[in-house]
C-alpha cells in the first residue's frame, strides 16, 4: 500500500515538474477583457485585445501589414524591425462583432514570456496570449502616430515616413582661407529642388537636413581634416559647444552661435551631438520643431556667427 502510494506521489510529481518546464516560463500578469474597440494598421483592422484597458495586437500578425517581423529562436527575440512601404499587405482580418458579451467582462488571462520583443532596436514589453506574442500597440510608434478615437471607438495607427534633404558639395570652391563662420541657405526652385547658396558652406561637407520620429528634426554636416587649418577657429567654437560637459549650457551656447530658421521662422536647438571617424568630424544639431513631410520646406537658412 505504502509503495502504491509512493508511486502516485512520484507520478503526480512529475507531472508537475512536466508542467513547470513547459509553462513555467510563464505567470498570469493580467486579464483580456471584452471590448468593442476597434484596432487598425494604416486602416486596416487588425486582431485586437483588450489588456486591462491597453489595447494589444499579435507581433506576428505584423508581416501581413508591412513590417518586417522576424524571430530568432536560439536567443529567444522577436524584432520589429521597420515599415516596407512597399510590401505587399497581405491582411484580410475581419472584426468580429460583439453583440452578447458585456464589455469589460473576463475573456481569458495573460501571461508573460521569456521571448524578448524589440521595436526599432528597442526592448519592448511583450505578452503571452495563447500561445502569441502581444505587444501594445502604443509600441509602433517609433514608426508613426497612433491615435484614440473615443468617439469611433478605434485606435489606429498610421506609418509617417522619415525624410532626408542631403545637399551636394561643391568640390571646386576655394577652401584655402581661414574661416570661423559660415551661412548657408536653401531655397526650393520652381522644379521642385533646392538651390544651395551661402558664405564658406564649401569648408561643410555631408549637410543633411533629417527628420524620423525618433530623433525629431536635425541639421548635420561634418568638416574633413584636409581643411582643419583653415577651419581652426571654426572648429573651436564648433567643438566648444558640442564638448561642454553642462548640456544646457552647450544648449544656450549653440542657439548663441547658430541662427537658423525654415520658412523664415526662426527654430532653436535642443540639443547638440558629436560624432566622427575617417578624419572628419560630425556635428548634430538637434530642432525643436516637428515638420513631418520635407514638401512642407520652402526655405532654410543656417548662420553660424
Amino acid at each position: 500500500m505504502n509503495k502504491r502510494i509512493t508511486f502516485i506521489f512520484i507520478l503526480l510529481l512529475s507531472f508537475v515538474s512536466l508542467s513547470f518546464n513547459v509553462f513555467g516560463a510563464t505567470k498570469v500578469i493580467g486579464k483580456v477583457l471584452n471590448t468593442d474597440i476597434v484596432a487598425y494598421i494604416n486602416g486596416l483592422p487588425i486582431k485586437s485585445y483588450n489588456i486591462e484597458g491597453y489595447t494589444g495586437i499579435v507581433a506576428e500578425d505584423l508581416l501581413d501589414y508591412g513590417f518586417d517581423v522576424t524571430y530568432n529562436n536560439e536567443f529567444r527575440t522577436l524584432s520589429i524591425r521597420q515599415y516596407i512601404k512597399d510590401k505587399e499587405v497581405t491582411a484580410n482580418y475581419i472584426p468580429e462583432k460583439n453583440i452578447t458579451k458585456p464589455i469589460g467582462s473576463f475573456v481569458s488571462n495573460v501571461y508573460s514570456t521569456d521571448i524578448i520583443t524589440k521595436v526599432n532596436g528597442d526592448t519592448v514589453t511583450s505578452y503571452n496570449i495563447g500561445g502569441k506574442t502581444i505587444i501594445l500597440i502604443d509600441s509602433l510608434s517609433s514608426f508613426g502616430d497612433v491615435k484614440w478615437y473615443p468617439t469611433e471607438r478605434k485606435i489606429c495607427f498610421d506609418y509617417i515616413p522619415s525624410w532626408s534633404l542631403k545637399l551636394e558639395n561643391d568640390y571646386n570652391k576655394d577652401t584655402s582661407a581661414s574661416i570661423s563662420n559660415f551661412i548657408l541657405e536653401v531655397t526650393r526652385n520652381s522644379l521642385g529642388g533646392f538651390d544651395v547658396s551661402g558664405e564658406n558652406n564649401q569648408y561643410l561637407t555631408y549637410v543633411e537636413f533629417n527628420w524620423d520620429k525618433v530623433e525629431g528634426l536635425y541639421f548635420k554636416f561634418s568638416i574633413y581634416g584636409n581643411v582643419n587649418i583653415q577651419t581652426t577657429k571654426l572648429l573651436e567654437k564648433l567643438n566648444n559647444i558640442a564638448n561642454n560637459n553642462n548640456i544646457y549650457y552647450s544648449i544656450n551656447l549653440a542657439n548663441d552661435y547658430m541662427k537658423i530658421s525654415i520658412n523664415n521662422n526662426d527654430i532653436s536647438i535642443k540639443n547638440v551631438k558629436l560624432g566622427g571617424g575617417n578624419g572628419h568630424i560630425d556635428y548634430y544639431f538637434y530642432l525643436d520643431k516637428e515638420i513631418l513631410d520635407l514638401d512642407d520646406i520652402h526655405s532654410i537658412r543656417v548662420e553660424c556667427k
